[in-house]
């Protein structure tokens, strides 16, 4: 696993790990072994040879474009997806990777406000996963994410599914910009959290915790998003995603926020210079904290239940991680951003009944990690400094800036309201804005862990 700091140009200090072949349909964003076109694979030289187009670039959007799809997004309807099987099936039989035969039959998946997602079975029991985007989208984050998994490939060991095939041209016949990937094992975590027993859920949290260890170990001095030439550029969050998009990664963590301040509607952007005072004055009073500044880490953007795949337990063996999902919209920024309890460990209103065990589980989460990195190193307390130092401006602004876009405009107006005068609300409309304040009488927990003790056997529930 890499751990030393990276300036802007992806290089791996690792080999990586074995792959699979990966038929990249055009050449630029292949990070890894290609079938070359000389190579007789059973299919026809190009895809251009054929009926079907071929899968070939597509600029990002234009502002058109862009307003386009932010007002479907503001409709809250779910853009319609109309795919082409007959030509899906034909991309499916004649350019993935090995001979699986015909493609005999395609499930549809749940799927999400971005993406349809389709299972393509084989004639030799082989299958596969398409994902297929909603609405336009730059092509510059579909680049990212496969750099994103490819970067992962080469220097964790965490389970990320493989590319097989790549369109991103929008125009293409199968209907959309899509992805054919590898289909990985499990369901989602959400599907069986509620019926594990808390030593499987204790189980589960080790694996979450190696994950983020993992990605606390990638360091770079730059923040922002993988791109398709193997190095750091703007960040992709939904969020500035607009027709003035950011040129370059940052080198601090003021001016990596501040990007997400711009595209905005009148009546927010007139608060923004307040905004970033505000930020400058408590990063400047914070210039000393790591947990905040460069080395930056890589991030996932939702790391929730439903983007985690694990195999249930059975009388063998406890739940196993099979798969994190979704890379689309990761980001190098803050270890701050890194450390933090997934949802499913957060303490809610209606679910009281779980707030013992919750606790159990943020304690180990937070143990596991720091346990991760030798007693007494730099890594061991700033994994434990994030955790204990949550605070509502930085958590706020996250979620009112950097999460999602807010639609319509005058929603967006309020959200950043909000933000202004956080400091003024009354304590029900600020218990959401706490370090996890699912409930108003949340009391931050107790320190993880008493140092000399190890991470401990997943079947054992006590904590000190």
């Amino acid at each position: 696993m890499a751990s030393g700091c990276n300036d802007g140009q992806l290089t791996s200090s690792a080999d990586g790990l074995p792959r699979k072949t990966v038929r990249w349909p055009y050449g630029d964003m292949s990070p890894s072994p290609t079938i070359s076109d000389d190579e007789d694979d059973g299919a026809p030289a190009d895809p251009e040879d054929e009926e079907i187009p071929a899968a070939v670039g597509a600029p990002d959007l234009s502002k058109e474009e862009t307003q386009e799809a932010n007002e479907s997004e503001e409709s809250g309807d779910t853009p319609p997806l109309v795919i082409n099987l007959d030509a899906l099936q034909h991309i499916a039989e004649y350019y993935l990777p090995g001979v699986h035969g015909a493609c005999i039959d395609m499930t549809e998946l749940q799927s999400g406000s971005h993406h349809g997602v389709r299972v393509l079975h084989f004639a030799d029991g082989w299958s596969c996963v398409g994902r297929f985007l909603r609405k336009a989208t730059p092509l510059s984050v579909l680049e990212s994410e496969l750099a994103t998994i490819d970067y992962l490939w080469k220097h964790t060991t965490m389970p990320v599914p493989q590319t097989y095939f790549v369109n991103p041209n929008p125009n293409h016949a199968v209907g959309a910009v899509f992805t054919l990937i590898e289909r990985m094992e499990g369901v989602q975590l959400g599907s069986i959290w509620v019926d594990l027993t808390l030593a499987h859920k204790i189980e589960v949290i080790e694996q979450l915790a190696d994950v983020i260890a993992q990605l606390t170990s990638l360091k770079f001095h730059l923040a922002g998003s993988l791109n398709a030439h193997g190095t750091l550029g703007p960040p992709l969050w939904p969020s500035n995603l607009t027709d003035v998009p950011c040129e370059a990664p940052f080198a601090t963590a003021a001016d990596f926020m501040i990007s997400y301040l711009q595209g905005h509607g009148p009546e927010s952007s007139m608060h923004f210079p307040g905004i970033v005072d505000d930020l400058h004055s408590f990063l400047d009073m914070e210039a000393s904290n790591p947990i905040y500044h460069a080395p930056y880490r890589l991030i996932h953007n939702d790391f929730d239940d439903y983007n985690m795949l694990f195999l249930p337990p059975t009388a063998e063996r406890g739940p196993k991680l099979s798969a994190i999902i979704d890379w689309d919209y990761a980001y190098t920024g803050p270890l701050y951003y890194l450390c933090g309890y997934p949802i499913i460990i957060q303490d809610i209103y209606w679910y009281t009944d779980r707030y013992a065990d919750n606790q159990i589980l943020r304690k180990r989460l937070v143990r596991c990690i720091a346990n991760h990195f030798p007693q007494g190193s730099a890594d061991r307390e700033h994994v434990k400094r994030s955790f204990r130092e949550k605070n509502q401006r930085m958590n706020d602004f996250k979620h009112k800036f950097m999460y999602c876009r807010w639609v319509p405009e005058s929603m967006e107006a309020s959200m950043t309201r909000a933000y202004v005068n956080r400091d003024k609300r009354s304590e029900w409309e600020a218990q959401t804005d706490q370090a996890y304040g699912g409930v108003m009488d949340w009391v931050p927990d107790s320190e993880d862990e008493g140092e000399g003790e190890d991470i401990g056997m997943a079947n054992s529930v006590a904590l000190d």
